[in-house]
């Protein structure tokens, strides 16, 4: 059995589509949230997600750009000034798209190999699970579940796009994929970062891919509010 293991897309159809170049041969897909906002394709990302059987859950970037939607006078009635990635989102998607944003679980349990998973997109903002105190209490409210009713758990986040497994113990770990799209400021890195599970076994992988088309469908659009473009031009970039 062989799982991808992606998060944070943020409309970022390229990178999506060079992952499963490498990777076509799992068996499942499972997504940690935020599939749109901040990147210039979010309705190929959602077509893509829906034709290939992703298992997702929603992100707070996802919810935001559901919500900016289904409030008509924000999202047109804005100046360009105001206008952010959000805006630009929204108005490219349908409401068939919209409602598919909003009906994604804020969470989902799944078992693989013996092996117990809890996706959902965040913890406590930015933080990491610091104790098995802890790691237990959100396993049972995520997932409904005694912790005592598997040996080897998992749970598995997005939001920080940092790539990382923090071990609880030997036995229940905290996953983080990273985000396909792009990296926080303080990390330069411009490749696209994901897991694959394989059997059990967890690899941290990465991958180059040309970001060409991003930049240039990134400068075409109209956002003018400062710090909108800034992620993007900086990730997106040659250098």
């Amino acid at each position: 059995m062989k799982a991808l293991i992606i998060s944070d897309i943020h409309a970022n159809i390229y990178a999506l589509e060079n992952i499963w170049k490498q990777e076509k041969d799992s068996d499942v897909i499972y997504c940690a949230g935020d599939l749109v906002d901040y990147g210039p394709f979010p309705k190929e990302v959602l077509q893509w997600i829906r034709e290939h059987k992703a298992l997702c859950v929603k992100g707070n970037h996802d919810e935001r750009v559901a919500a900016l939607y289904r409030n008509k006078d924000q999202l047109w009635n804005v100046s360009l000034e105001e206008r952010t990635w959000a805006h630009d989102n929204a108005q490219k998607l349908s409401e068939m798209d919209i409602e598919f944003l909003e009906n994604l679980p804020y969470s989902m349990a799944f078992t693989m190999d013996s092996i117990g998973y809890s996706m959902q997109h965040m913890y406590n903002n930015y933080e990491t699970i610091p104790s098995l105190h802890h790691y237990y209490s959100f396993w049972e409210q995520q997932t409904k579940e005694p912790i005592t009713s598997m040996k080897h758990k998992r749970m598995i986040f997005g939001h920080t796009h940092r790539r990382a497994i923090h071990y609880l113990s030997n036995h229940e770990l905290w996953m983080n994929p990273g985000s396909i799209s792009y990296r926080r400021p303080d990390d330069p890195c411009k490749e696209a970062h994901y897991m694959t599970i394989t059997d059990g076994r967890i690899d941290m992988k990465s991958l180059q891919y040309d970001r060409a088309p991003l930049l240039q469908a990134t400068l075409s659009t109209t956002l003018k509010k400062r710090g909108e473009l800034d992620v993007a031009l900086v990730f997106f970039g040659e250098n």
